[in-house]
């Protein structure tokens, strides 16, 4: 499925992969929901619901990155941990809490800026000036353990990098970075992290979704995209509960029937 060293790109062709229902999916899309989605049809044949509605918002926990035709979007991975907590809170009507992003595994600073709508995100690094090395064992969000390792060689190329090795593991990135002068890099504008590109900023201002009715809606925060996801899945639990009391008063009738039928025999009427 491909990892962190090449963002993905290395996945083995679909045709070579066996894949299975996680065991998460089922918790995530109820069974009770199956009965009361929408599904469409294709030469005469049910196939598909129109859209599924999950028992979290898996927009804010997968993010989501794209371009389209006059739209882009770009929401961040946020923690599931803390969407269920709101989540909570909306159901005891307590007020929302605002959620930063959190990419699992990350062992980097995500740190919010004073205009509102973009976070820093700085990855880690070690420096041992005796040795003039650099140790990197994390890239900023989005940064890729090949592409970073041909942005290196390309400073090698222009002699401030002497030596480079690597000493990964698959999801873990560990670069060792032997540089002429360490004080030299330092007194360069913006330092070791902009000169090794070690800090990037992610925007949370560009959430743009589908929404239930297939239109294209821009959202100002992640807070209004789980409010109006918060409104759907209500909505869709009342249509549940209708859905069960009905296939119960059909249960009941039927057995109510059943009981009449034996009494009327046993009673010779």
């Amino acid at each position: 499925f491909g990892t962190r060293n090449m963002g993905g790109k290395e996945a083995a062709s679909a045709r070579y992969i066996f894949t299975s229902l996680s065991p998460v999916t089922r918790t995530l899309f109820h069974e009770q929901d199956d009965a009361v989605l929408t599904y469409l049809e294709e030469e005469g044949q049910r196939i598909e619901p129109n859209y599924y509605l999950p028992i979290i918002p898996l927009c804010l926990v997968n993010g989501a990155e794209g371009i389209g035709t006059g739209w882009s979007t770009f929401i961040p991975q946020h923690n599931p941990r803390d969407l269920v907590a709101n989540i909570k809170r909306l159901m005891r009507g307590e007020p929302y809490q605002e959620m930063h992003p959190w990419y699992k595994g990350y062992s980097g600073s995500i740190e919010k800026l004073p205009s509102g709508d973009r976070y820093s995100n700085t990855g880690v690094y070690e420096v041992d000036e005796e040795a003039e090395e650099i140790t990197i064992t994390e890239l900023p969000v989005g940064k890729w353990t090949r592409d970073y390792k041909s942005f290196l060689e390309d400073l090698a190329q222009k002699d401030e990098v002497e030596d480079i090795r690597e000493y990964h593991q698959e999801n873990r990135v560990h670069f060792v970075v032997k540089v002429q002068s360490i004080a030299k890099i330092e007194q360069k504008a913006g330092g070791i992290l902009k000169y090794f590109r070690l800090q990037s900023q992610i925007s949370c201002s560009n959430f743009v979704l589908f929404d239930e009715e297939g239109r294209l809606n821009r959202y100002m925060t992640e807070e209004d995209i789980c409010k109006h996801w918060f409104d759907l899945r209500a909505e869709l639990y009342q249509r549940r509960k209708e859905h069960m009391l009905a296939r119960l008063l059909k249960e009941y009738e039927t057995l109510r029937n059943k009981v009449r039928f034996i009494k009327a025999v046993i009673e010779e009427e």
